[in-house]
């Protein structure tokens, strides 16, 4: 009797086992750039002697300086915390739409992106400053707005919308490309499709100066510019390249309308959660990495422009002084709207005649 028991409780042990093995495992996020599985957003500080991996987003190639620039903030957060903490960098519009990256950080789902800042527009109006065209003439001045005090202080607002920003890091010019149409100036692009991000004051713009502006995630372009549902767009030399835009556009135009200021972006969320150690490591990293962010952005809009010029596909138009005035003065009434109504644009047109004035 004894032998039959034992027998019944070894073979219940075994299928006690057995069922615990072969239970599913849970599934895991996108594989991050590193082909590390991502861990879960930062919603709370690890215990002491864990590794706490921060997840990183953004919607352009992992070729792109958006992406180098996340990885390089990762080295230095590595390096700072001595190995406690990394980051985990998806692109490519793994973690969604850029749209989806911001609620995505505002529910501390998703800990850190780099994104233009027209996806910010939908939950505050802090940076639709940047959105108006033709406030910059050169990088030069955009540096001066931005390294202002203001730079700093218009970032606030996002407190309040559960987004805790770290900082500029990288400025780059938009231009206007189509598929069909070499235009010199507003006239000659009157009636094209134009996608533009999902931003009203971009659909403004581009109806203003006599185009039919279409919204449209990133990771639809290509295909929409390919099958002619648009008829051209508008981008930095780091999306014709990296995405390789330039591929299924026939003419660039330098029309530089809009300056495009970037930041890295956290949850607050995740900032908060942080123990005063760990703010203190990312913040520190920032500020070491700061000088090479911005200069990973400035070598390849370089790069990726004369790579665009040699691959032959696109015609790169070199607008004149006068072509370039004549896209301005169709935004004028845009331009003059804004600088009344928007206490942010008066203060980066002040700020880049203060600029002018100084190295005139």
């Amino acid at each position: 009797m004894k032998k039959l028991l034992t027998i019944a409780l070894c073979f219940t042990m075994v299928l006690f086992l057995f069922a615990g093995c072969s239970g599913s495992a849970p599934s895991a996020a996108p594989a991050a750039s590193s082909g590390t599985p991502a861990a879960p957003a930062a919603s709370a500080a690890p215990a002491d002697g864990t590794v706490l991996a921060l997840k990183a987003a953004h919607v352009v190639s992992e070729e792109s300086s958006t992406h180098k620039t996340l990885v390089r903030l990762g080295e230095e957060i590595e390096k700072v915390s001595g190995g406690k903490m990394t980051v985990e960098v998806y692109g490519n519009s793994v973690m969604g739409t850029a749209r989806e990256i911001v609620e995505s950080m505002q529910a501390g789902a998703l800990d850190m992106a780099i994104l233009a800042n027209a996806p910010y527009s939908g939950f505050t109006d802090a940076l639709t400053c940047f959105d108006v065209p033709y406030l910059f003439d050169s990088l030069d001045e955009g540096w001066y707005v931005l390294d202002d005090p203001f730079g700093t202080e218009i970032l606030s607002d996002l407190e309040n919308q559960g987004l805790h920003c770290l900082g500029w890091v990288g400025a780059s010019w938009r231009n206007m490309s189509t598929t069909k149409v070499e235009a010199h100036s507003p006239a000659d692009m009157k009636g094209l499709k134009m996608r533009v991000i999902e931003s009203p004051m971009h659909v403004e713009h581009f109806n203003l100066i006599g185009c039919s502006a279409t919204p449209m995630a990133f990771s639809e372009l290509y295909t929409a510019l390919q099958q002619g549902v648009v008829d051209g767009q508008d981008n930095h030399w780091l999306e014709m390249w990296t995405s390789a835009l330039h591929e299924v556009q026939g003419y660039l135009m330098e029309t530089r309308h809009i300056m495009d200021p970037t930041n890295i972006m956290m949850s607050k969320t995740t900032y908060d959660n942080l123990t005063d150690e760990q703010r203190g490591w990312v913040d520190e990293a920032f500020e070491s990495a700061k000088a090479d962010m911005r200069q990973i952005t400035t070598d390849d809009e370089l790069t990726n422009k004369q790579n665009v010029i040699d691959a032959g596909h696109c015609k790169v138009i070199e607008l004149t002084e006068a072509e370039r005035d004549s896209f301005k003065a169709a935004a004028q009434p845009m331009i003059d709207k804004y600088t009344e109504s928007n206490p942010n644009v008066k203060k980066i047109i002040t700020l880049t005649e203060e600029f002018r004035a100084q190295n005139s």
